[in-house]
C-alpha cells in the first residue's frame, strides 16, 4: 500500500472516490486519509461484502453498493476463485496455469448493473475531481469502452487501473494497451505504476486538461481542415462544373449566334418577300378596283338586259297567249268543219237515200197507173209507205 499512498500524497483532495470491485478495501484508509466527500465501494461477493461492511460500520461518508459492474447487464454469473480478488464475470484463459492452486471454487449468481447505469444513478457533478479506481478482473476494458462512449470518462480526473500484464481472461486487454488507449484519451501517467504484482500491475493516471483542450482544438483543427479541405474540393469541383458549364454556355452561344444570324437571313428574306408580296398586293387591289368597276358596269348592264329580257318575255309571253288562242280557235274551226263535213255527207247520203226512195216511188205510182188495178185507198197508203221505207218488192 506504500505506492497508493505515495501517489496520495500531494493529491488534490477528491471530492468522490469510486472502487469498482473493492473486495476487502485495502485501500479505505488510504482514501479516507485523502479527505473525500464520500466513498463509493462496489462489490458483488457476498462473502468480502460482510468484512467490508464491518470496515465502513463507522465511517459516514462511505456508500457500499452490491452488485457487479460491467459494459451489459445480464452478466450475472461471478466465477469464485479460491483467491476471492482474482473473482471475475469472465473465465479465466491462462490464469489457473499462472497461479498454482488457484481454481474456481464455485459460481455465484450476482446482481449487475453496467457502468453507465452506476454513473448516472451516483448524480456526479461535473468539474468536480472524482476518481475512479477499476479493479475488475477481466472486465476492465469493457467498462472503460462503455465509460468512453457515453462521454462520461472526463467525469474522472484520476483513474486507477489493476489488470494483468497478459490476457489472463476472455476478452481481456493487456494493462499497457489500455494505458496507451487511455492516453490518446488524455490520460498521463502518474509516476510509476506499482509491480509489486507483476502479473496485475496497478497504473495511476491523471486527466491532462491542457492536453485534453489541446486534443480537442486539434481535432477542431483537423475537423475545420478537413471541412475546408471538403469545401476546396467541393469548390474545385464547382468550378470544373462551372467550367464545364461555361465552355456549354459558349458553345450555346455560338450556336445561338449562328442561329440569330440565320433568323437574321431568313427576317431579311422574309422582309424582301413581305415587300414583294405588297407590291403584288397593291397590284392585284388595284386589278380589283377595275375588276370591280367592270363589275359595276356588267351589273349595269346586266340590269337593263334583264329589263329588256324582261320586257321581251312579256311580248313573247303576249304571242304565245295570242297563238294559243289562235290555235283554240283553229281547232274550234277545224271541230266546227268535222261537224259541218259530217252533217254534210249525213244529209247527202239522206238526201241520195231519199232520191233513191222518192225514185222508187215514182216508179211504184207509175206501175200502179199502168195496172189499172183497183185498190182501196188503205192499200195505196201502205204501198206508198212501204216504198217510202224501201221495202217495195
Amino acid at each position: 500500500m506504500d505506492w497508493l499512498d505515495n501517489q496520495a500524497r500531494g493529491a488534490e483532495h477528491p471530492d468522490t472516490i469510486i472502487h469498482l470491485g473493492a473486495g476487502t478495501c485495502r485501500e479505505l484508509g488510504i482514501y479516507q486519509s485523502l479527505d473525500p466527500r464520500q466513498i463509493i465501494l462496489i462489490e458483488p461477493n457476498p462473502e468480502q461484502l460482510e468484512i467490508l461492511h464491518l470496515k465502513a460500520a463507522s465511517a459516514k461518508n462511505i456508500q457500499i453498493v452490491e452488485c457487479a459492474v460491467s459494459d451489459r447487464g445480464d452478466d450475472n454469473c461471478l466465477q469464485v476463485l479460491s483467491d476471492p480478488h482474482f473473482s471475475s464475470l469472465r473465465e479465466p484463459s491462462g490464469l489457473l496455469e499462472l497461479i498454482p492452486g488457484l481454481k474456481v471454487e464455485r459460481q455465484v449468481t450476482v446482481t449487475t448493473r453496467t457502468i453507465t447505469e452506476l454513473i448516472d444513478s451516483l448524480g456526479l457533478e461535473a468539474g468536480k475531481n472524482h476518481w475512479l479506481f477499476i479493479d475488475t478482473p477481466g472486465v476492465e476494458a469493457e467498462i472503460l469502452q462503455a465509460i468512453n462512449e457515453s462521454g462520461e470518462i472526463e467525469l474522472f480526473s484520476h483513474l486507477l487501473i489493476r489488470a494483468g500484464a497478459e490476457s489472463f481472461f476472455a476478452g481481456a486487454i493487456p494493462i499497457r494497451e489500455l494505458s496507451a488507449d487511455l492516453g490518446e484519451l488524455g490520460y498521463r501517467p502518474v509516476g510509476q505504476p506499482d509491480y509489486s504484482d507483476a502479473d496485475f500491475p496497478v497504473y495511476h493516471l491523471h486527466l491532462d486538461q491542457l492536453l485534453i483542450e489541446q486534443q480537442r482544438l486539434t481535432k477542431e483543427l483537423r475537423a475545420d481542415v478537413a471541412e475546408k479541405d471538403l469545401k476546396i474540393d467541393t469548390l474545385s469541383n464547382q468550378i470544373q462544373d462551372l467550367n464545364s458549364n461555361a465552355d456549354k454556355l459558349r458553345a450555346d452561344v455560338a450556336e445561338k449566334d449562328l442561329k440569330i444570324d440565320t433568323l437574321s437571313n431568313q427576317i431579311q428574306d422574309l422582309n424582301s418577300n413581305a415587300d414583294k408580296l405588297r407590291a403584288d398586293a397593291a397590284e392585284k387591289d388595284l386589278k380589283i378596283q377595275t375588276l370591280s368597276s367592270q363589275v359595276q358596269n356588267q351589273d349595269s348592264n346586266t340590269e337593263k338586259m334583264r329589263e329588256e329580257i324582261h320586257s321581251k318575255e312579256s311580248d313573247l309571253s303576249i304571242a304565245l297567249k295570242l297563238q294559243m288562242l289562235r290555235e283554240s280557235d283553229l281547232e274550234d274551226l277545224q271541230e266546227r268543219y268535222s261537224e259541218v263535213v259530217e252533217l254534210k255527207d249525213r244529209q247527202t247520203e239522206l238526201l241520195t237515200s231519199m232520191k233513191e226512195r222518192l225514185n222508187s216511188v215514182a216508179i211504184y205510182l207509175s206501175q200502179i197507173d199502168s195496172a189499172g188495178d183497183p185498190m182501196t185507198e188503205r192499200d195505196v197508203t201502205a204501198k206508198l209507205l212501204d216504198a217510202i221505207s224501201g221495202n217495195v218488192n
